[in-house]
């Protein structure tokens, strides 16, 4: 799905004028990218290229829209647009990225003066009540009155400068949330800002209008009009969305660059793009903890192993996740991690519930099993220890075991 969307972008950078050299290189970085990969490994956050790959498909279709001369196909295409849109809602609240860009695509294609014009945003009108309607809803308190630890999503002045740092974060090899970013990042995104404008200024008109629409894609892509838990996001799989910002950017770069008469300046571009691939590359394996895992044989196996962890050590523990946090619309599942006294050191699965309470049950049968909560250690045997008892207990202990933000429980053998 990422090298899907990969290709959307590397497609949707040819129609807007950027050279097959320039859309490579952009495609190959976006692909790459720390926060990209975060969200393939990462089990759970599935919705991150789901959202993303929707968003690209609807910016296609909008440039064929406009790029289509007879109505049937521009109605055809404008339709499947607004569906792309439709699907990407129902993957994740990024979606209202969508407007933006579609807006900027058009941008570059016409002109300011095109766009401006009445009937020019009356074609906008769909995806503009869409976006509307559904910021509304994530918006709604009531939305969130149940999951604790997340809602309260509104406007804070100081996420414009997070904003601009996390454009430095975001080609950070490394994962890094944009609260722990040093000040530095902040002054040299402002200098990244500066050079951007001014390299625009001097360039194409059309170059002009891409490096414009990359930036303001990569800054809005993480501003607070898009719901999540922003202090953990930029250089991790909540950065997904903000890639392709930093994707037009570096095409729109590379286009300028690789067009140049010297030859000096097109190596020092091509050997700056792979040196930058070949350093995310490089990273990724070391950066991203969650791993691909079989869900049957190999969780089996890892139950198997934790068991006699616990029955041989009094230091075994098995660490239980909460309903992930991060997916507010999914509250059928939890997750199970397995530690031992050096900590955790296994896979972490994301599993129904009713499989999780089923584990559960056949884990009391097995050993005896103490739950923190109410700040002490409280037995549980196989009539109350499931996903619920454990929930009530993270949620009222603020996490006794923790695993970023999630709510989790240790379970241990007493």
């Amino acid at each position: 799905l990422h090298a899907a969307c990969a290709c959307l972008l590397f497609s949707l950078l040819r129609r807007v004028g950027v050279g097959i050299a320039g859309a490579l290189a952009g495609s190959c970085v976006f692909a790459v990218l720390h926060a990209p990969l975060a969200a393939v490994a990462w089990i759970s956050a599935a919705s991150g290229p789901l959202v993303v790959f929707f968003v690209l498909l609807s910016g296609v279709c909008w440039q064929r829209y406009l790029e289509s001369e007879r109505s049937s196909a521009r109605s055809a295409w404008y339709v499947a647009a607004l569906l792309a849109l439709v699907c990407a809602a129902a993957s994740k609240e990024d979606c209202v990225l969508a407007g933006p860009l579609l807006f900027g695509l058009h941008v570059v294609r016409d002109g300011w003066r095109a766009v401006l014009r009445p009937r020019g945003l009356l074609r906008y009108t769909p995806f503009a009540l869409f976006g509307a309607v559904y910021l509304a809803f994530v918006f709604d308190p009531a939305v969130w009155a149940d999951r604790p630890g997340v809602g309260q999503y509104s406007f804070r002045f100081e996420m414009v400068p997070k904003a601009v740092t996390n454009l430095v974060v975001l080609f950070w090899p490394r994962h890094m949330t944009i609260g722990a970013a040093p000040r530095w990042m902040l002054f040299v995104g402002i200098a990244l800002l500066l050079v951007i404008v001014g390299a625009a200024r001097n360039g194409r008109e059309r170059w002009q209008r891409v490096l414009y629409l990359g930036l303001a894609v990569a800054l809005f892509g993480l501003l607070p009009v898009l719901p999540g838990p922003w202090e953990s996001a930029a250089a991790s799989r909540l950065g997904y969305p903000s890639a392709i910002g930093v994707g037009m950017i570096v095409a729109a770069f590379a286009q300028g660059a690789l067009a140049r008469r010297s030859t000096s300046l097109r190596v020092a571009a091509l050997c700056a793009i792979a040196a930058g691939c070949a350093l995310h590359a490089l990273s990724v394996r070391s950066t991203i903890a969650w791993r691909f895992v079989d869900a049957s044989s190999d969780y089996r196996a890892l139950v198997d192993a934790t068991l006699s962890c616990l029955d041989a050590s009094e230091s075994g523990s098995v660490l239980f996740v909460a309903p992930p946090v991060w997916n507010a619309l999914d509250h059928e599942r939890g997750a199970l991690a397995f530690a031992n006294g050096r900590g955790i050191d296994s896979e972490r699965f994301e599993l129904p519930l009713e499989e999780i309470d089923a584990r559960l049950g056949a884990l009391s049968s097995r050993a005896e099993v103490v739950v923190w909560e109410d700040d002490r250690w409280v037995r549980a045997d196989a009539s109350t220890l499931d996903h619920e008892m454990l929930r009530r207990a993270a949620d009222a202990n603020a996490v006794h075991g923790h695993a970023g933000s999630v709510p989790a429980n240790w379970l241990r053998r007493p």
